[in-house]
């Protein structure tokens, strides 16, 4: 039976769109050789794309494999693996000789309700431990693990936005998964484990290679207005929330992978949050449609305002988010198209 732990946002198989050309130049290649888990999801694709394109040594391992990039999966040079992370005997297998670990695997989305705290134990933070151990066993040195800003800290940040040094107060179980395994992997690094880098990312959008998508609010709306549905949105569209592109995303990780900065936690965003109802804004301007608004009732209604401080990222790697929301809508809806 498969198990959640490997599951990946899926819509379209990878053979599905491939051709999305980006808006920045892609990063360079990571040193040594990188192994990328669950690279069928929507941001594991987009870094074995980029990984692929630059000529990476490169390990991608999946549930599904045809989740893949088909474009990645031909590639000369591309080692791809059909694994359960919970299978420990090929988990090492895939493990040897690798230097970075890219644990982009996702098995629960942020509107997880708040009372599913055992389906976030089972499907990301016990996949996690098996992780974590089956790495210290062979000597894999590195794990990135992209954790969440837009959960973890809770409600109304400084003028300047949540610091990696702000409370983390989760109000659901996404948060709390989150949170945890942040705190098992730092408790590894510290106990003869592999060192880590813990990316607080804020909310994420950017083209998918597979069309359709459950990846963050941005893509879910533009879905609905391709599609001429209705917006969904919960409360009154004043929420506010920091947006970042999968480029900077990307962009952000190689900078970190580069640097000898190790164990410790950086903030991934935009440094400003915008509205829901500004966002639809936005998006009436990229797709010349007038958004037709649906509003729901729902148990989760998320944080009133959250913004990411990202100096510390900038002042360590020279980082710094290079696509506007605006471009990146517009960008996006083109490659819907």
């Amino acid at each position: 039976m498969r198990h959640d732990a490997n599951k990946t946002e899926q819509g379209n198989t990878g053979d599905g769109p491939s051709v999305i050309e980006p808006l920045a130049p892609l990063p360079p290649p990571l040193p040594g050789r990188t192994l990328v888990l669950g690279a069928g999801g929507f941001l594991g694709s987009q870094a074995a794309r980029w990984l692929a394109r630059s000529g990476a040594s490169l390990r991608l391992l999946d549930l599904s494999v045809k989740s893949i990039p088909k474009e990645v999966r031909d590639r000369e040079g591309v080692e791809v693996l059909h694994c359960n992370i919970l299978d420990e005997v090929s988990l090492r297998r895939a493990l040897e000789g690798v230097d970075q670990v890219l644990n982009l695997i996702s098995a629960t989305v942020p509107s997880t309700s708040v009372d599913q705290v055992d389906l976030e134990l089972r499907a990301n933070v016990q996949p996690t431990l098996r992780l974590l151990d089956a790495m210290r066993d062979v000597g894999t040195p590195l794990i990135v693990y992209p954790s969440s800003g837009g959960t973890i800290y809770g409600d109304e940040p400084p003028e300047t936005g949540f610091t990696e040094e702000s409370p983390a107060t989760p109000y659901g179980s996404y948060g709390l998964g989150k949170l945890l395994v942040e705190e098992m992997i730092g408790f590894y690094a510290r106990s003869g484990g592999p060192q880590c880098l813990i990316l607080r990312i804020a909310n994420a959008y950017g083209p998918s290679v597979h069309g359709h998508n459950r990846q963050g609010v941005i893509n879910a709306f533009l879905d609905r207005v391709s599609a001429n549905e209705p917006v969904r949105i919960w409360g009154d569209g004043s929420a506010m929330r920091d947006y970042v592109h999968v480029e900077d995303i990307l962009s952000a990780i190689s900078e970190l992978v580069c640097s000898t900065t190790r164990n410790d936690i950086f903030n991934v965003g935009s440094g400003r949050s915008h509205s829901v109802l500004e966002v639809l804004e936005l998006i009436e301007n990229a797709t010349g449609r007038q958004v037709q608004i649906e509003r729901v009732a729902s148990e989760y209604t998320g944080v009133v305002r959250n913004q990411l401080d990202i100096s510390r990222l900038h002042d360590q790697t020279g980082w710094q988010p290079r696509i506007e929301l605006s471009q990146g809508l517009t960008h996006l809806w083109k490659s819907m198209s």
